[in-house]
């Protein structure tokens, strides 16, 4: 299921009013803001547990939560995957590739990293 859906069900679950969701650049924005009092902003645990352990965020519970989610990768059959996309794969196994997805805000800036293929890693 995809973060949009996953967000709109829940917006739709506890009826909350078009009027009152505002739409930022990514979710790291969104965060902030909620950080900053400016609303409340869903998130997977796992991304803002550093967040909640310095009490930047809170947790709050509703009944629509905790909401299961899944993440997922798709590519070619083994026989038709190109060598990036089946190394890719690989890595996303890994514990480093958990601690990327955990640690979203420790990631190398944009402009020192320029590999010739960008990738986002969506949750």
């Amino acid at each position: 299921m995809s973060r949009l859906r996953i967000r709109s069900r829940l917006l739709r679950v506890l009826r909350v009013p078009e009027s009152q969701v505002r739409v930022f650049a990514n979710q790291t924005a969104a965060w902030k803001a909620a950080a900053g009092g400016a609303g409340v902003a869903p998130a997977t645990a796992h991304l803002v547990s550093s967040q909640v352990r310095r009490g930047e965020l809170v947790a709050i519970e509703t009944p629509a939560t905790p909401f299961a989610a899944y993440w997922y990768a798709t590519t070619l059959e083994p026989a038709n995957r190109s060598l990036a996309a089946g190394t890719f794969l690989d890595f996303l196994t890994t514990p480093v590739a958990t601690q990327v997805m955990r640690t979203p805000e420790d990631g190398v800036p944009r402009n020192r990293f320029r590999p010739p293929i960008h990738v986002s890693i969506w949750s």
